[in-house]
């Protein structure tokens, strides 16, 4: 019997629930547990049956034992009742079972030939330390010099093992000629050339990516590279598929956060002693907070210039970013958006929607737009995606 898992926000953003200072850990993020904040109902699962049909022209009462609207929201839920919670053996098991999976996706990929997919494997290995990585992506870049996600991941990986022969003028000069500008690799190359201690090449690098209007964190791609090689089972949800993904392209997402948080700390040095590079550091983390693609990485944006605001003095505006930081928790935490994706579990055509909309507009405007279309389908009398008992 297949099995709709009511936990459908627990993968999703599980790197997103992440607090920061995992980010700022000189160890690898855990791999995301199963029961998260994000989860209405996380660790719980439902017999599936299949959805009734019913002529869209149809005036439809739903029967109260089967749905429910939630308190002061518009978005139907399917009944708690049927909700049977897992045990913790039964929450191992599904544990062991998205690794059994990602292993699965490494062997098709392995056999594929896509190379992008195998870069994306090899960022988002959590148990991988930063000089394992370095030698994985090494035979990458060598072999696709302007590969730009393979080059990005190097100089990441260099940061956090600079004394590493490989991480050489010759590695930053190709990471800039596979970057076509983008900011996202001149903030990775001044944290490097933090690391190495020439503060001088990280203010040039941090002003390089003040003057690019372009930050591109690659989240999209991720995505992209793994879904197509997460295998499908007979008769599957929809929003299974997707968390296998997310689990996957999550991990490999987390390095733009952690890097702009290890940067926050230089922006801030340089508030008390060089105001030129304090402001290019405003300048970048502005552009970082408006067009990041998760939160994880707007967050940590938004603490970047908190820290350079306020060793500017300027406290009101440190404030202001602090605020925006909790709002977004806040965002994260609405009753509407647990409701939405408990939804999504049981519609895959907007688990679907959601996903397109995720990998191309990023998690802010995917979240916005996911309460937005549960609320108008609950509107619908002739909607019923809830299993029938």
């Amino acid at each position: 019997m297949n099995t709709r898992l009511v936990k459908a926000s627990a993968g999703l953003f599980a790197l997103s629930a992440l607090v920061l200072g995992v980010l700022l850990s000189q160890e690898e993020p855990p791999v995301p547990e199963v029961s998260q904040p994000f989860a209405s109902g996380s660790g719980a699962s439902l017999p599936a049956t299949e959805p009734e049909t019913s002529d869209s022209s149809s005036q439809r009462n739903f029967p109260e034992s089967t749905m429910e609207i939630l308190k002061g929201e518009s978005i139907i839920a399917c009944a708690k009742e049927d909700l049977i919670a897992l045990s913790p053996d039964e929450q191992i098991a599904q544990l062991e079972q998205i690794e059994n999976q990602k292993a699965l996706v490494e062997q098709r990929v392995a056999v594929s030939g896509d190379t992008s997919a195998k870069v994306v494997l090899e960022i988002s290995n959590p148990s991988q330390d930063s000089e394992s990585r370095i030698s994985s992506l090494e035979a990458y870049v060598e072999s696709s010099p302007s590969d730009p996600i393979a080059n990005l991941h190097f100089i990441y990986s260099c940061a956090a093992s600079a004394n590493s022969p490989v991480c050489n003028d010759e590695a930053v000069s190709r990471a800039i000629a596979s970057a076509n500008g983008n900011s996202v690799v001149w903030a990775a190359i001044a944290q490097l050339r933090v690391s190495q201690n020439d503060l001088s090449g990280a203010a040039v690098a941090m002003r390089n990516a003040a003057s690019s209007n372009m930050f591109e964190d690659f989240y999209g791609a991720y995505l992209d590279n793994i879904r197509n090689h997460v295998p499908i089972e007979e008769n599957e949800p929809t929003i299974s598929r997707l968390e296998k993904t997310l689990s996957i392209s999550n991990l490999a997402n987390r390095f733009t956060g952690r890097n702009l948080l290890s940067l926050a700390s230089f922006c801030s040095e340089a508030g008390s002693t060089d105001t030129d590079v304090a402001n290019a550091c405003i300048q970048f983390g502005s552009i970082a907070a408006e067009k990041s693609s998760t939160l994880v990485t707007k967050m940590a944006a938004l603490a970047l210039l908190a820290a350079t605001h306020n060793a500017l003095g300027n406290e009101s505006e440190s404030e202001s970013f602090n605020i925006e930081a909790t709002n977004l928790n806040k965002m994260v935490s609405d009753q509407s958006l647990h409701s939405a994706f408990n939804l999504m579990s049981f519609d895959d055509n907007l688990a679907d929607s959601w996903f397109h909309m995720l990998t191309v507009e990023g998690e802010e405007v995917a979240m916005e737009y996911i309460v937005t279309e549960a609320t108008a389908l609950s509107q619908d009398p002739s909607y019923d995606p809830c299993p029938v008992n």
